[in-house]
């Protein structure tokens, strides 16, 4: 049994929580619990996701679905 320190976030508790996960959810169908745990601490959360578009911008070489590809393999 699996036992967490810290619990995902739920849609109904907070506005700004609940529009990263319609995010999400309209992006990649659907929402990380990486994203929504984060969100115990916001400004970890909303630098994450500013970190994560920058990486994610095609501005190279590397297509963001090779980006994808990669993240997902890690």
């Amino acid at each position: 049994m699996e036992r967490l320190l810290i619990f995902p976030g739920r849609n109904e508790e907070d506005k700004e929580l609940q529009k990263l996960i319609d995010f999400y959810d309209e992006t990649f169908k659907f929402c990380p619990y990486s994203i929504k745990t984060m969100y115990f601490r916001p400004e970890i959360t909303f630098s994450f996701i500013a970190m994560n578009k920058s990486v994610m911008k095609n501005t190279g070489k590397v297509s963001s679905v090779l980006k994808c590809m990669i993240a997902y393999k890690h």
